[in-house]
């Protein structure tokens, strides 16, 4: 039998909304409980309430340097089971980064993470 490259269901896609972020987006993660997705930038997490796929809404960009992390470059981020993962790359790129694991986040106008480990080497 003969392997065949003729799709047999076309998949389409149609475009519902987009938002540009401030300081650009590379990798996302989604929080399918709280309808928020995580965004990378190198200032920092940006986080975006996409309740409405419409009118996805910047909520806010979570500071890293402030949180005492020493740099906001977040090189990647992923979700699962309510727990947030953070890799944050350290301001001397020979040094080694610094994952941020995270339970939930604090909500208001600059949701903080609630971090389980700061020392994690990335």
């Amino acid at each position: 039998m003969a392997l065949s490259t003729t799709p047999s269901n076309a998949v389409t896609f149609a475009l519902k909304s987009s938002l540009v972020l401030p300081a650009g987006a590379e990798i996302a993660a989604f929080d399918p409980t709280t309808d928020r997705v995580f965004v990378t930038s190198d200032a920092g997490l940006q986080i975006v309430n996409f309740a409405d796929p419409a009118a996805p809404t910047l909520i806010s960009t979570i500071d890293f340097v402030a949180a005492g992390f020493g740099s906001n470059n977040v090189s990647s981020v992923a979700f699962k089971n309510g727990v947030l993962a953070v890799s944050i790359i350290a301001t001397d790129k020979t040094l080694p980064g610094v994952l941020m694991t995270a339970v939930g986040y604090a909500g208001g106008p600059t949701p903080k993470p609630r971090p389980i480990a700061r020392s994690a080497r990335a």
